[in-house]
């Protein structure tokens, strides 16, 4: 009789380690990692198939939805300056839609970013590729990080203004934008 309940204690033994492991396990994946793992959503240009498309990247740490930069001292944390792809203006609206880049994806991933542009807004062209007067490279205006310290305005070499109507006319979805707002973004 002893050993039958020495062996029942061992088997509810055995069943409770398994359930606190199996509850361990559950914990983990659904309390502690979930302030870790975060899912951006956006878009990406697919240059095999010549189309914007889906893409959803899993990322540890750094949310970029939540990171609050109140100094900008060095210029490269403008959130009044938004790089991206043209995507159309609604005239009735005058709300312009761009692909903004994300935020510490280094220009690979873009979200849908809905801006206010009446049509008297100042538009400057710039030109895509950016020369350096001192060293003769050449350097695509899309990978270029160009400061712009809080309350400064944007300046490009080599930029000039054309009308909103020429501004529309010659924008496609590969269309490349800087756009300066005049104040922070907020998605």
């Amino acid at each position: 009789m002893a050993y039958a309940t020495l062996l029942t204690v061992k088997k509810i033994l055995l069943v409770l380690l398994a359930c606190v492991i199996g509850l361990s396990i559950v914990f983990f994946y659904k309390f502690y990692d979930k302030g870790q793992t975060k899912q951006l959503k956006g878009e990406t240009y697919n240059q095999l198939t010549g189309k914007w498309e889906p893409v959803r990247i899993d990322t540890k740490g750094l949310d970029p939805s939540q990171i609050a930069i109140t100094d900008n001292s060095d210029g490269l944390h403008n959130y009044a300056l938004l790089k991206g792809f043209f995507d159309q203006y609604d005239q009735s609206s005058q709300v312009l839609t761009i692909k903004a880049a994300i935020a510490f994806t280094q220009g690979n991933l873009f979200e849908p970013a809905a801006l206010k542009l009446s049509p008297s807004q100042t538009i400057y062209c710039v030109p895509e590729i950016y020369i350096d007067p001192n060293t003769g490279k050449e350097y695509s205006l899309q990978n270029l990080r160009i400061p712009v310290k809080e309350g400064a305005t944007l300046f490009v070499p080599g930029e000039k203004i054309i009308s909103f109507a020429d501004f529309l006319e010659k924008s496609n979805q590969l269309t490349f934008l800087l756009v300066q707002l005049t104040s922070n973004f907020n998605p």
